[in-house]
């Protein structure tokens, strides 16, 4: 094996910045929360489209995380989203 390659090579075809694989930490910078072990979960439960390209990575999209994103904001507050600010709470 040739020590210069690597061992896991990631192709997308696709155009347009929607379309470019990313990291689950980037993607959960995308999404607006402070760890990926939300979207880590929503991964393995199948929630979150995602490919896994080694054993211990996962790589998704801007357009699957959106996709996600907007299945998940319909519902009440979940533990890991980041909570709205209500206009009331400030003063």
């Amino acid at each position: 094996m040739d020590k210069d390659r690597p061992l896991v090579r990631v192709v997308c075809y696709t155009r347009g910045m929607d379309n470019e694989f990313i990291t689950l930490k980037q993607a959960a910078e995308h999404a607006g929360y402070r760890s990926k072990s939300t979207l880590k979960t929503a991964a393995v439960r199948g929630e979150l489209k995602t490919i896994q390209p080694a054993p211990n990575y996962r790589l998704t999209t801007r357009a699957w995380v959106d996709e996600y994103l907007a299945g998940r904001r319909g519902g009440a507050y979940r533990r890991g989203q980041p909570r709205p600010v209500d206009e009331e709470e400030k003063e």
